[in-house]
């Protein structure tokens, strides 16, 4: 929730758009997939790695739910009413494979038992809630 909203990642970027009743605007294609953990996932993960993690081991730490710029946006703007137009500025490529930023999280998972409770719906509009509520 505590995102900045003027920097350059798209959640930032995208929450600001509907907040303020603009189109959320894409300046790429869309394609490329990324993962989103709301943060308070992200705290209880990194204090597992610090109490129970082995000492030296590599933790990749993430949502492993692969979603693409686009279906970001669109998610995002389901949030919010009138929902605001997703505008995606390019084509992509034919035959391209989309870049994938997605971590394995299978060890984390396994040697500290650690699950993601917040679904990105959820986190969205958590981050909506405190933003508007900001804005006050």
């Amino acid at each position: 929730p505590r995102l900045n909203l003027d920097i350059h990642f798209a959640a930032g970027n995208f929450l600001r758009n509907c907040l303020n009743g603009e189109k959320i605007i894409i300046k790429g294609d869309g394609t490329p997939f990324r993962s989103y953990l709301y943060a308070d996932d992200l705290i209880e993960w990194l204090f597992a790695i610090i109490a129970k993690g082995e000492k030296g081991c590599i933790y990749n730490v993430g949502s492993p739910e692969a979603v693409s710029i686009r279906e970001f946006a669109c998610e995002m703007a389901l949030h919010f009413s009138p929902e605001p137009a997703v505008e995606v500025m390019q084509t992509p490529p034919r035959e391209a494979v989309p870049a994938r930023y997605v971590p394995d999280v299978s060890r984390i998972r396994r040697e500290l038992g650690v699950r993601m409770k917040f679904s990105l719906s959820e986190a969205i509009e958590a981050c909506k809630t405190f933003h508007a509520e900001k804005q006050v």
